[in-house]
């Protein structure tokens, strides 16, 4: 994998939801069913392009929440480029 420096997905916009890392000591405090960046990597069809345009404007999806953009959809367009590519590092 990729080395991991940037601020994104080190502060809490990324680690609130999901695990990022092996090395996170972090428990995301939502959830379940919210995969790890290693499960969306291992997912079929996974591409940086797919996860980048699906950070921009995917919604809650938890019946219990009212529908509104994930925090990953006010991150600038480089910095979901980035996460995607660190992402797509991971797979297996």
């Amino acid at each position: 994998a990729s080395d991991w420096s940037s601020d994104v997905c080190s502060s809490d916009l990324c680690v609130a939801c999901h695990v990022v890392s092996d090395a996170q000591t972090v428990k995301p405090v939502l959830g379940p069913g919210i995969p790890s960046f290693k499960d969306i990597a291992a997912r079929p069809g996974a591409s940086a392009e797919g996860l980048q345009a699906s950070m921009k404007d995917k919604r809650w999806h938890d019946p219990g929440m009212t529908q509104t953009l994930l925090p990953m959809s006010r991150i600038s367009d480089r910095e979901r480029a980035q996460v995607a590519a660190y992402i797509m590092s991971l797979k297996q």
